[in-house]
């Protein structure tokens, strides 16, 4: 199980860099449907959706994403997609309130066309946000998503070394606040240490993309040393959020009574098993891009 384990996690690595750095937008984004919809019909599953049902509400998500990505212009790497805001903002109310109360209340009956419903702003939202991010540059994209892989790797260690008090034992009973606090603290030093190698030209295509949305929206200036402290506290809620997305899946298929979430990923169970947590940090990411400040 460990080989197949590191052999799955190898494989999926080089296809994931080979599609990130040598597609084109065009074929990014067909590449990026493809995983939205493949975790759709995972999350059909964990909805026990009839067979009709399965159909229908993959076809759906499918479909928004289309629509979106074309709408908007992220289907060709559009710079300034202006008009799926909204789609983070509701992806930001559903993770920052929406699933914080469900884990809190932690619903022990919810119908298939709920927890159906419940995928939309998880599936569609991350969508556009790989399509959005990725015009700020393939690294960028890469160093957002590094946020949840470094959180999780450094939130187990810490709770195998510290932890004491349970996070959420109803439903990940390994997590824990000692874990949380950890990967908050390596996350700060993950930060500051981008902030003092970032490439110049990733810095030139961060500014150029916040300049295109500056001239849409219109935003803030702010000096480096602000600037730092931003990406500070949006990365300490990105890390909240990834943890927040890897909970609410541990609990749908608690309700679904399931393990994994499919069989896709060899060793790693289904799509959802391996990017819940990239699906509720990557719109999240999008989100505070359009409202941060603007770099000097």
């Amino acid at each position: 199980m460990l080989l197949t384990r590191i052999l799955s996690a190898l494989v999926m690595g080089v296809l994931f860099a080979l599609a990130l750095f040598g597609l084109s937008d065009g074929a990014w984004s067909a590449a990026m449907l493809l995983v939205i919809g493949a975790a759709a019909v995972e999350w059909a599953g964990l909805a026990r959706l009839g067979s009709m049902g399965r159909y229908g509400f993959v076809l759906l998500v499918v479909l928004l994403c289309l629509g979106g990505a074309l709408w908007s212009g992220l289907a060709w790497g559009d710079a300034m997609p202006a008009r799926v805001g909204w789609v983070y903002w509701i992806a930001a109310l559903f993770w920052l309130v929406g699933v914080p109360l469900w884990l809190w209340r932690l619903p022990t009956s919810v119908s298939s066309r709920n927890v159906a419903a419940l995928g939309l702003p998880v599936l569609v939202p991350a969508y556009l946000a790989m399509l959005q991010l990725r015009t700020l540059g393939a690294w960028v994209l890469l160093g957002i998503m590094a946020i949840a892989w470094i959180a999780d790797t450094a939130a187990y260690g810490f709770g195998r070394w510290l932890g004491r008090h349970k996070l959420a034992p109803r439903v990940s009973p390994g997590k824990t606040w000692e874990g949380v606090f950890g990967a908050l603290l390596t996350l700060c030093l993950y930060v500051l240490i981008l902030c003092y190698w970032l490439d110049p030209s990733a810095r030139d295509a961060a500014r150029l993309y916040l300049d295109a949305r500056d001239a849409a929206q219109g935003a803030a200036q702010a000096g480096w040393w602000s600037a730092i402290g931003w990406l500070l506290a949006a990365t300490g809620l990105l890390a909240v959020a990834s943890i927040l997305g890897d909970l609410f899946e541990s609990s749908l298929k608690r309700h679904a009574g399931v393990k994994d979430s499919g069989w896709l990923i060899p060793g790693h169970g289904g799509v959802l098993d391996r990017l819940d947590s990239q699906f509720a940090l990557l719109p999240l990411a999008a989100w505070l891009i359009l409202l941060g400040p603007r770099l000097p």
